[in-house]
């Protein structure tokens, strides 16, 4: 059974604490998604209702297409400039920042030089450093 990425848990928890509800935007199927949010106990945290997996989503308009995030602000009923999104995927970014979001690209499976040259990325920073910044404002 594999944990979640060192950090994650305390940034989803500090970010739950000082925005409310979280959701998320996958292309995993929503029962796995589910499962895995229940499995190290998120699912409190997290508004399934408003959040988007692969079902949700045509394949032809899966990430890096901007359709997941523009269906997720809809859900939110927000405007997407006023979406906040964590991602570590350079295909997610591109997603996050066509739909018009602020992205933070993680640096978890990518190395910190490898988001800056290769993705679009507003900022981008180690787990510590976004739990950090959230913790702090």
């Amino acid at each position: 059974k594999s944990e979640p990425i060192k950090g994650v848990a305390a940034l989803i928890d500090a970010c739950y604490k000082k925005l409310g509800k979280l959701i998320v935007v996958t292309a995993e199927l929503r029962q796995p998604m589910e499962a895995a949010l229940v499995r190290y106990k998120f699912s409190r945290m997290f508004d399934l209702n408003l959040s988007v997996a692969g079902e949700d989503i045509e394949r032809e308009c899966a990430k890096p297409n901007p359709k997941p995030y523009l269906v997720a602000a809809e859900k939110m009923k927000v405007g997407s400039s006023e979406v906040l999104v964590f991602e570590d995927s350079i295909q997610g970014i591109q997603s996050a920042k066509s739909a018009g979001c602020f992205v933070v690209g993680l640096e978890t499976t990518h190395t910190r030089e490898y988001l800056l040259n290769q993705s679009v990325a507003d900022v981008v920073m180690s787990v510590g450093e976004a739990l950090a910044l959230i913790l702090k404002n």
